[in-house]
């Protein structure tokens, strides 16, 4: 989240910087795209750019998906991770039970392996992606609305973190 956010604050920066201090940006737009990074990286670590294209795509299918039940085709890159990475993330994590159920026979006929993985993927996405950038926008508008609270949240921050990104512990 920490990496994902603060590439997202140089890009702004840097725009500011070029305009003078002053210059338009699409917040909503940014803020979609950051829990889109942030989900992405968090199901799939550093190999996340299949990733980030089949969400890209499920981002078109959200609005079909609420008109009715259909398939996402299975991601071939969840076979070609299952053994490729010993990297602990969200996808292994799925892989990982997945293959205790199959082991068990506790998934049912009609889901496969992959369609357990690839629906659990779809629907951390669809649930965070936007209700993630919706709020952080809300939080956002409130501030910029109360300086007074804005004030309040830098001297924490700052108290807090000093001049490091935040982690964990700090949290």
């Amino acid at each position: 989240m920490v990496g994902s956010t603060a590439i997202m604050l140089e890009s702004w920066e840097r725009k500011v910087g070029n305009e003078d201090g002053c210059v338009k940006t699409r917040v909503g737009r940014d803020l979609r795209s950051l829990s889109a990074d942030i989900i992405v990286r968090a199901c799939f670590g550093s190999s996340h750019l299949q990733a980030e294209k089949a969400f890209l795509k499920l981002e078109d299918l959200q609005k079909i998906l609420s008109n009715g039940n259909i398939g996402v085709p299975s991601l071939s890159m969840v076979r070609a991770r299952t053994h490729a990475t010993s990297e602990r993330d969200l996808l292994k994590s799925l892989q990982e039970a997945a293959k205790r159920y199959e082991d068990n026979s506790d998934l049912p006929s009609n889901i496969s392996y992959d369609k357990f993985i690839v629906d659990n993927c779809k629907n951390i996405y669809v649930a965070g992606y936007d209700t993630t950038a919706t709020s952080v926008s809300w939080c956002l508008v409130l501030l910029a609305a109360h300086l007074d609270w804005q004030a309040r949240i830098r001297t924490e921050v700052h108290d807090i973190c000093g001049d490091n990104l935040p982690d964990a512990d700090m949290l």
